[in-house]
Parts: structure tokens; sequence; C-alpha cells
């Protein structure tokens, strides 16, 4: 297991001005938040704290939580719990584009 998790299940139609309220329990555990739009490759990856997705909803949206270390990336795996979103390591999701 690598450092990276995918936020993934969450609401398509989820506005992306919600997405920092609704996310703000990764960011307290250290997590960086990320995102890409489609397909794009993972080395494409976009900072939240910098950069607004050039989208209103979640469609096509991917969002990552990047941790310092992949221990940390596992505990969180682990014991983490949101009913709005799922995550899964990275490393179990067949992305040919690109890596971080």
């Amino acid at each position: 297991m690598n450092n990276v998790l995918e936020v993934c299940d969450f609401p398509p139609t989820l506005p992306v001005s919600d997405m920092n309220g609704i996310f703000a329990d990764l960011r307290a555990t250290g997590a960086a938040l990320k995102w890409t739009l489609g397909e794009e490759p993972l080395s494409a990856l976009q900072d939240f704290a910098t950069t607004t997705p050039p989208v209103t909803s979640a469609v096509n949206m991917r969002v990552f939580a990047v941790f310092t270390d992949s221990r940390t990336a596992a505990q969180i795996l682990s014991s983490h719990s949101n009913s709005t979103y799922k995550l899964r390591p990275v490393d179990s999701i067949a992305d040919s584009h690109g890596n971080l």
C-alpha cells in the first residue's frame, strides 16, 4: 500500500462548493486533498487548497487523500468511516496513466 487513498462512492451530483466541508474530516487526519477530472493521469493531480475544479458538480471527478506516509494511510483506511463517501487504496485501482 502507498500513501494515497481514493475517495469514492460520493454522490456524483455533489456540488464542488460542498466538497471542502464534506471532506473536512479527512483534512483533519492530515490528508492533502487532490483531484483530477475524468481519466486524467494521477500525475495531473490538482490540490483543492490551491486550485478550484472547473466544474460545478462531482460528475467525472476523482478525489484522492494524500498522506505523508503509507502507515498513516493504512491506519485511516482501517478506521475511517463516513456515510457520504468511502476510501480505497490507490494500488488496488488499475491506473495505466501514471502514478504519484
